[in-house]
């Protein structure tokens, strides 16, 4: 009983450790570029993420739920077939999101009357075709309950888009002082 108790706080503060990892960098990179561009740019940068927000709600509704349950209570046979199920319906959905980002980019540029729209939609696509994989085994290590792996593979995505605001806020504010 104690080693299974142990085992849930572990979890839970890998889980803990795991979100509040995503909001800290979330923050800074958010402070840093409320820095680096002016309003309107943010405004931008608001119209993409909550875009690209909407349609990874959907997208981790769709796959990662029926996973999770079924994989977690499968045996060793359905286990691999549950497996193969998933991965191919998460690289179909995912060359279907990047295939409609970059074909929609531009008129949603137009739309929403943000210039720059269209070609953080086709980084975005090329960005989801990319982390397939990944999303697939974050979605398998959860139906294993390995929360360990999921920390370390958050912790790397979000570095990922951390470095990109620095490597930006480096190039606009610190590089002309230092050359």
């Amino acid at each position: 009983m104690a080693n299974e108790r142990s085992y849930w706080v572990r979890s839970g503060i890998l889980t803990l450790m795991e979100r509040a990892s995503m909001q800290l960098f979330a923050l800074v990179s958010a402070m840093i570029l409320f820095r680096a561009i002016s309003q309107k740019e943010i405004g931008h940068w608001a119209t993409f993420l909550t875009v690209i927000t909407v349609v990874e709600v959907g997208r981790t509704g769709l796959l990662q739920n029926a996973l999770v349950k079924y994989l977690s209570n499968a045996n060793e046979k359905d286990y691999r077939a549950i497996n193969t199920a998933s991965l191919y319906l998460n690289v179909l959905v995912g060359i279907l999101v990047a295939v409609l980002f970059i074909v929609l980019s531009k008129p949603a540029s137009d739309f929403f009357g943000v210039p720059s729209l269209d070609a953080l939609f086709d980084l975005y696509a090329i960005n989801t075709i990319l982390l397939t994989p990944l999303i697939q085994f974050n979605f398998i290590q959860q139906a294993n309950l390995d929360f360990k792996g999921i920390l370390w593979s958050s912790i790397v995505r979000q570095l990922v888009l951390f470095a990109y605001v620095l490597i930006f806020f480096y190039s606009i504010f610190l590089s002309p002082y230092l050359a």
